[in-house]
């Protein structure tokens, strides 16, 4: 199996980010499910492809998004992808397609991060073959295969508290990471020391910031106080996973 690379775990990084989404998904919600791991393009046709397409095509089509995790949680594609390739889990082409990287580069990775997870390549409903995770803990009758899930209808996913507002804010984070590497042009934004950064919420709602400062006040009192950064939800989900990592390394 190849090694997946985290030697120091950075606190602020991309790969923290996404092993805090996944476990918060994996422990949150409340049956097991397997997620498309991406979207493609023709997964949102437009209405003159679904006119001149079969009802059948399109009717699956609309199916088998319900399925998506970038969806789910409502992440941009593009910034969806973005999070991925700069964990090394998948790579862009020059014209935009995404492929996966390899499956032990993802095993490692969850094994890395402790997380209960896997991957497989299902051709779900007879369709082109797409890459989908599992998450969620395994209860009665779960499903060990996506195409068996899909193949029973059982395609839209499981409720998971608070993904909404996860998901706005990893949108917004992951956007202003996005904006930060592109003006810096030197580097990943994703593990950028951000201690002396001030925080900026000035685009976010006082609930959502609220929520936020609730939620750094519970990591507060378990931990004790936590340098501010300008990535909140990044700070709460990666020390929530950081403090996973360093407890299964003392074990």
């Amino acid at each position: 199996m190849e090694t997946y690379i985290s030697t120091d775990c950075p606190e602020n990084s991309c790969e923290t980010l996404l092993a805090g989404l996944l476990s918060f998904i994996h422990e949150s919600s409340f049956l097991s499910h397997w997620y498309r791991l991406w979207n493609r393009a023709d997964d949102n046709p437009t209405q003159e492809v679904r006119r001149l397409s079969k009802e059948e095509h399109t009717n699956k089509i609309d199916q088998l998004n319900q399925s998506s995790l970038p969806r789910y949680v409502g992440i941009d594609h593009d910034k969806w992808i973005y999070l991925l390739e700069r964990c090394g889990l998948v790579s862009v082409s020059t014209d935009g397609k995404v492929s996966m990287t390899n499956v032990e580069k993802w095993n490692s990775f969850f094994i890395t991060y402790d997380i209960l997870a896997e991957v497989e390549p299902a051709n779900c409903l007879r369709t082109n073959k797409r890459w989908y995770i599992r998450l969620g803990k395994k209860g009665p009758n779960w499903i060990d295969k996506a195409a068996t899930q899909a193949k029973k209808g059982k395609l839209v996913p499981p409720r998971c508290p608070n993904i909404e507002y996860i998901g706005r804010r990893l949108n917004a984070e992951l956007n202003d990471m996005i904006i930060d590497e592109e003006e810096d042009g030197w580097g990943d934004a994703c593990g950028r020391d951000t201690g002396d950064i001030a925080i900026n919420n000035n685009n976010n709602s006082n609930s959502n910031e609220s929520q936020s400062q609730r939620g750094n006040d519970e990591l507060q009192a378990e931990t004790g106080p936590t340098t501010p950064t300008k990535y909140p939800l990044l700070e709460s989900l990666c020390l929530g996973i950081f403090l996973s990592w360093q407890r299964s390394r003392r074990k």
